[in-house]
């Protein structure tokens, strides 16, 4: 049997999952972390700093609309939308073409 390597953001998420199941304050986890896998590099930061200022342009653009079409939970961000309609929540396709796989809500 072949070993396959997990990702890295996977094998920190398990690692995280598993300390705050066993009570582990924050901060602790933070500092572990720090430890196994080093400071965030300037790329990081940077990637970080991107995503912070479109989230906070698009908040300046639209407004509380903007923030009721989040949902949010734990760290992951899910932009959505509610279509009016059936006619309007149907997407173009081929006839030939797959059904379009629906998001599935896991609790950990």
């Amino acid at each position: 049997m072949s070993e396959q390597k997990v990702p890295r953001s996977v094998e920190q998420r398990i690692v995280i999952i598993f300390l705050v199941g066993e009570n582990v304050p924050p901060a602790e986890i933070h500092h572990r972390l720090q430890q196994q896998y080093g400071e965030l590099t300037d790329v990081n930061k940077m990637v970080r700093m991107k995503a912070a200022s479109r989230l906070l342009q698009q908040f300046e653009d639209e407004g509380d609309a903007f923030l009721k079409s989040i949902v949010t939970t734990d760290e992951t961000w899910v932009h959505y939308f509610l279509p009016k309609s059936q006619q309007s929540s149907r997407e173009w396709r081929h006839t030939s073409s797959p059904k379009p796989k629906r998001a599935r809500t896991t609790i950990l």
